[in-house]
This record gives C-alpha cells, structure tokens and sequence, in this order.
C-alpha cells in the first residue's frame, strides 16, 4: 500500500511540475513576443517621433505640385504645438546649414590645407603695401592665380543646394556667402571664389549667381571710428584692393576630366558643355564611395589631374562613423590617398576603438578624419535598418590626394597603414549588397 500510494504521490508531483514547466515556458514565449513586437527602444523611438515631425514640417516650406498635396499639407497644420514646430525648423536648419558651415570652417582649420591657401596671403614690405606688389598682383590674375576654384562633386539641388527651403530671406546662396566670408577676409589676395557644384541632381537649369563680399565687415564689427585719420587710411589702403567675388554655378553632369578647360581647341570642341577650371579643393559630401550603386571611379581620377604638386585636397563627409571608416579604407585600397589616417590604422590593425574624436588631431598629419562639429542636430531614420537612425555630415575626413596612378591594392605593412591580410573586402561583385561585407550598409 505505502509503495503503491507513493507511486501516486510521485506521479502527482511530477505532473504537476510538468505543468508548471509548460506554464513557464509560455509566459517566456509571450514576454519574449511582446518584447519583440515593440521592436525598439524608447529612445529610438522618440527620434523617430522627431524624424516624422521634421519631415512634415520641411514639407511646409515646399511649394505642393498639385491641390491634393496644399489640401494634405493644410490638414497637417494643426498637428503640433508651435513649440514643436519651432524645434523642428532649428532641427532642419542645422542640416542645410552644415552643408557651408563644413566648408568654411574645415578650409580654415585644417592644416592640410595651409600650402593651398597661403598664396593668397597678400604680402607686404613694411608698413605700406608696395604700388609694386599691386601690379604684380594684376599681373597673376591673368593667369587665375588669384582665384580658389572649390568643387562640390555628386551635388544636388535637395541637399547641398538646399531646395525650396528658405528661412527668414536665407537661402543656400545667402549662406555659403556668409560662411566664406572670414576666408575672403584672411586671405587678402583672393579676388575670386569660384564654388562650383556638379552632379547629375544638380538642378536643369544652370544657375550662374555672383555675390561681393564686404571689405570693412570685419573692421566695422571691431567699432573701430572710420571717420579718424587711422581709418580714412585703412579705407584708401582697402580701395586699391578689388572688392573679393563668389561664384557660384551648377553644373547637370557627371565629373569626369574631359569637362575641365584645358586649349582654345578642347573649348571649341566641347562648347556644348559647361567647361570647368581645374579645381583646388574638391568636396564630397555624402557620397558613399562603397555603396554599389554609385561608381566613383571617373570622378576620383579626375580629382588627382591638379592640385598642389599634383596632389589635390580633398574633404569627404559621411553620416555614420562605420561609412566613413569604409570610405577612407576605400580610396587608400584603389589608391587614391597615399596612407590612412592614424586613428583609422589603429581600428583596423590592432582593433582599437576607443579614440580621440577631434578630426584635427595634429599638425603633422597630411589627412584627417573624425566627427564633425559642424554636423546639425537633425536624426534621420536609416533607408536600410528600420531601428537605424543617422546625422548627415556626422564624421569627417580629409587631406591630400595621392598622384594620379594605377588602381592598384597597397599591400604596406608599415606602422598606419594596412596590411594586405586586413584589408577589407571589395565590395563590387554578388555580394556588394551583403551588410556583412559592406559596411556602409550597416
């Protein structure tokens, strides 16, 4: 009796922890569903909260193309709190705004950039500047030497260009202005700026806009009395030097060498199109130079035909740090830049994450890559992660362009470069839309 009512007992037992084994695991599975079913945090998901609200109002300052959109815009109005509304205009001007507030400040920052720019610093004997150095001055501007020709490549009107975004009377020509008027400043022997931007999302039609800076905007700003004899002297001394230009053009076409000016000949032959000046400084502003669904390979070789011995500077901006340590690595594999950054070298030989994030870390180094401080605050949501969100202009990197040469893989194992064993892997071919191999999707 005592073996047959354990035996009852035992069985009882065991089945009720089956039981509580099975209503376990239920529980497990549901939580795990409803953990699941949110599908992100809640800080992802208030910047994706702010990322629709940034895009319903910037939908605002766009002109709608038919009676639907102005009635849908119209309907949109009352969705939010004028606070929120004006959050989100500072959110999205940031973002325009970084587009020159980038330019401007790298140009004057960055040391690699010194050699391009100190040849127009005016030069003066003593206290006066010579009528001789006047007329050498009119002499090299015959010859462009007085002139910076910058190239924004793979421009667009939506972006670089601003579109229809226009705030309190500023637009993307008013503010790229503003933003290089301090260079027109310190550089005295600049009579010119030449900011060309060219792509196939450029806008139809070629825009062709010339603006003046102000000589005094600097000296005026100190208050400083104009009226005394030191000021009428200053004055007189800022007349014998012409008022600096900006011009700014648009280019529909991609970049290739073919289209810079070179011979009367090469001008005839190829009036059809726009001819450019061979540039200083080109600019790439998001361009995803790994991303297989755009071929750089034109546009860079193009970019090492000039520039300071040959070697032309150049400024790239990336939305994530992952792009822009795969674009960096990019044109060091093809050759395009002659080493990597140190910050990049060490990440990739010996895995080192942990680093200091100002891009100008030294003088000494001929390229610079790092996060942008000049980056707005606007978050985006990811086109390829839905719980993915980003910064345009977020990283920055920079420096010199190698010489023109083969597309060749380096295979340098030196200390800040890598070595051939490390490299990353091509991402051309069946597998360039893989994440795995692709960093610039991730």
């Amino acid at each position: 009796m005592c073996v047959a009512k354990f035996v009852e007992e035992f069985g009882t037992a065991l089945k009720e922890c089956r039981r509580e084994d099975a209503e376990s695991y239920r529980r497990n599975q549901e939580e795990e569903d409803e953990e699941q079913g949110k599908g992100h945090s809640a800080i992802i998901c208030s910047l994706l909260k702010l990322c629709n609200i940034d895009e319903e109002v910037e939908e605002e300052f766009g002109g709608g193309s038919n009676e639907n959109e102005e009635n849908e815009k119209k309907s949109k109005k009352g969705m939010y709190s004028d606070e929120e509304k004006r959050a989100a205009i500072d959110r999205i001007s940031s973002e325009y705004e970084s587009y020159p507030a980038t330019l401007a400040n790298v140009l004057m920052d960055a040391p690699c950039f010194e050699p391009a720019l100190d040849k127009f610093l005016v030069k003066r004997r003593g206290k006066k500047t010579r009528q001789l150095d006047l007329e050498e001055d009119e002499k090299l501007s015959s010859h462009n030497n007085n002139t910076l020709s910058i190239h924004v490549i793979g421009a667009s009107r939506e972006s670089e260009l601003w579109g229809d975004f226009q705030l309190d009377k500023t637009n993307a020509m008013n503010a790229y202005t503003d933003a290089l008027s301090e260079l027109a400043s310190t550089y005295k022997g600049l009579k010119k700026i030449n900011l060309t931007f060219i792509g196939p999302d450029c806008p139809a039609e070629t825009l062709h806009v010339v603006k003046t800076f102000d000589n005094d905007l600097h000296n005026n700003s100190t208050g400083e009395n104009n009226s005394s004899e030191g000021g009428k002297k200053r004055k007189r001394e800022e007349g014998k030097r012409k008022h600096c230009q900006l011009v700014i053009e648009t280019h529909r076409h991609n970049y290739e060498a073919k289209y810079f000016k070179t011979s009367s000949a090469h001008i005839k032959k190829k009036g059809k199109h726009s001819l450019l000046p061979r540039p200083d400084i080109v600019v790439f502003f998001n361009p995803g130079f790994t991303c297989p669904d755009y071929d750089w390979s034109e546009a860079l070789k193009a970019c090492q035909c000039g520039g300071i011995d040959g070697k032309t500077p150049f400024i790239v901006t990336t939305n994530t740090e992952m792009e822009a340590i795969a674009d960096v690595q990019y044109l060091y594999q093809h050759g395009y830049i002659d080493s990597l950054p140190p910050i990049v070298a060490d990440i990739v030989n010996e895995g080192k994450i942990d680093h200091d994030s100002n891009a100008f870390d030294s003088s000494k180094n001929t390229i610079f890559f790092g996060e942008n401080v000049h980056a707005g605050t606007r978050v985006r949501q990811s086109g390829n992660m839905a719980n993915d969100c980003y910064v345009k202009n977020q990283y920055i990197l920079g420096g010199h362009l190698s010489h023109k040469i083969d597309s060749k893989t380096k295979k340098e194992s030196k200390k800040g470069t890598v070595d051939s064993s490390k490299q990353k892997t091509d991402v051309s071919g069946p597998d360039s839309n893989s994440k795995k191999n692709n960093a610039a999707l991730m």
